[in-house]
């Protein structure tokens, strides 16, 4: 390397950093405001647990709850990330949401909710960027879950079928419930009636859930596919961020896989917080 290299190396590390910094969604004042004061009582919403970053559409606030044992400062963040959608947030609840904790809610997310339907997000729970919650009844999402991009989830078929044979008509819509610890690939649609078993993996791109998978699946399973099936089991996702960045150091020196010694705590391993 030689000096010209050397000197133009920090400069082109400051000019990253205000790249990444002007790039980021702004703080909106306003709506923050707005929804705090608009949803909690004045003892929780001078603390501001929601913060909303970027563009955020509010067509209809309705119900939100925090059902958690402390209320913080931006415990809850609306469009702090937009790196994959160029779509506003969106809010369109005649239901109810409740948030049971921290959460992260990237930008373009759809928050579409009927008379009635409840969402209730776990703690410490990730939504990427334009996921979208089409509801008519009822979504709980397990704490500790990451939705990918471009998800969706649909508790309804939104009309209903007659059987012409034998005159029946099913109920168009049914519960969804997402276990903790689950990991769903991008581009994921869940259907009504759809149950994971806590750690569950969905691969990506493209499966289709819809039905109770509680029943037939080995622990820690992975799912893929359309409609989803079960491919593989035993399998778990690394949520510590202090193995991760062990991880990635080691797989610099181009090792195709690591043998990890299991006789250590598994859960220590995997997470940076207390077994569920």
């Amino acid at each position: 390397m030689n000096i010209k290299d050397v000197l133009k190396r920090p400069l082109c590390e400051i000019i990253d950093a205000i790249e990444a910094r002007l790039s980021r969604p702004r703080l909106r004042i306003i709506k923050t405001l707005y929804v705090n004061f608009r949803c909690f009582p004045l003892r929780n919403a001078v603390k501001f647990p929601i913060l909303i970053y970027g563009r955020f559409n509010i067509l209809r606030l309705g119900r939100i709850r925090i059902e958690a044992p402390r209320i913080y400062h931006g415990m809850i963040r609306f469009g702090q990330f937009t790196n994959k959608t160029q779509c506003p947030t969106r809010i369109v609840n005649s239901g109810t949401i409740v948030f049971s904790g921290d959460c992260a809610v990237w930008g373009g997310v759809l928050l579409e909710l009927g008379s009635g339907a409840e969402l209730t997000i776990g703690e410490h729970s990730l939504l990427g960027e334009n996921v979208r919650f089409m509801l008519r009844r009822k979504c709980v999402i397990g704490k500790y879950a990451r939705i990918a991009f471009d998800s969706q989830f649909m508790d309804s078929d939104f009309h209903y079928m007659l059987n012409i044979e034998d005159g029946t008509v099913k109920n168009c819509t049914s519960f969804i419930e997402i276990g903790a610890y689950n990991w769903i690939g991008n581009r994921t649609t869940v259907k009504k009636g759809t149950v994971t078993p806590d750690y569950t993996i969905v691969a990506a791109p493209n499966a289709m859930l819809s039905k109770d998978y509680t029943k037939i699946c080995s622990p820690f399973p992975i799912l893929a596919g359309c409609p989803a099936k079960q491919i593989a089991s035993g399998y778990r996702r690394v949520f510590n961020i202090q193995t991760e960045r062990d991880l990635t150091e080691s797989f610099k020196n181009d090792t195709g896989f690591i043998t990890c010694d299991l006789s250590d705590n598994i859960d220590d391993f995997c997470n940076n917080h207390p077994k569920p």
